[in-house]
């Protein structure tokens, strides 16, 4: 645990910031990288077909589970105030982070599986906070 390596009072959970932070940057960046592909008809994703429309909906899916666990994260697992704060701070700064991606991340079909594979690392984590 990140607290009692920095020798912090027990009721500073430093590590429940940072998954409730990093919970906030991807849903700030899923819902940059998403805001462009609906509706599914004017997606800027290649033209592949039912893939990409499949791979946006399990995108946007798994946006509103880490929502929701999130949600849950900060009513059962941690203190919910700082963690409210420090999430918050995350979704709304991540936008102005993510300015400076190459365009291979900032839109297409390699950001949008970079955000699937950082997002089930993420849902992990927090089914097993949640869950101890």
């Amino acid at each position: 645990m990140v607290v009692a390596v920095l020798g912090l009072p027990e009721t500073v959970a430093l590590d429940h910031l940072a998954i409730a932070a990093a919970c906030g940057l991807l849903m700030g960046y899923g819902s940059v990288l998403l805001s462009g592909c609906f509706p599914l008809s004017e997606a800027p994703l290649p033209k592949a077909g039912l893939g990409c429309k499949v791979l946006v909906l399990l995108a946007s899916a798994s946006l509103v589970l880490t929502a929701i666990l999130l949600l849950g994260f900060i009513l059962f697992a941690t203190a919910w105030a700082p963690a409210l704060i420090a999430a918050g701070l995350a979704l709304l700064g991540g936008p102005l982070l993510f300015q400076g991606l190459p365009q291979k991340l900032a839109g297409g079909l390699f950001g949008l599986c970079a955000l699937m594979a950082a997002q089930a690392v993420l849902l992990t984590i927090l089914t097993r906070v949640l869950i101890a």
